[in-house]
């Protein structure tokens, strides 16, 4: 969030988990949702229906070379509802930081179990680690 952008890493499609990146609870009482982010070359091939920007108003739109519909395609209102209040409070700056937190964190939870990690993958078998 804020450090990377995926489509200038080679990546055409990416989903986002919003139960792990935006403090949205995992199922909610229902399916989780997020937002698919494509290049703009395979909007075409998108499902449909989609929304489009005609003038000043938002319209329900279909295209030609569409895959269809997929089954939900509002998804789970409520997780991205919260998803989307949580970045209105952290704000820009707020979401690099929490990235980088998060980096920071893994890397000293990684430094912090790796004595231990190697220890038990030398002194057992897999199946008595897991």
């Amino acid at each position: 969030m804020g450090i990377v952008r995926p489509g200038d890493m080679g990546f055409d499609v990416v989903h986002l988990n919003l139960h792990k990146t935006f403090a949205t609870p995992h199922g909610g009482g229902g399916p989780g949702s997020g937002p698919i982010g494509v290049k703009e070359r395979l909007l075409p091939f998108l499902p449909d229906p989609h929304v489009e920007k005609q003038g000043d108003k938002y319209v329900w739109a279909k295209s030609a070379k569409s895959i269809g519909k997929v089954h939900a395609f509002h998804g789970n209102f409520g997780v991205i509802v919260r998803a989307y209040a949580y970045i209105l409070t952290m704000g820009a700056a707020g979401l690099r930081q929490t990235s980088e937190d998060a980096v920071l964190n893994a890397n000293y939870c990684k430094k912090c179990c790796r004595k231990l990690l190697i220890r038990l993958l030398t002194d057992s078998a897999c199946m008595n680690v897991c």
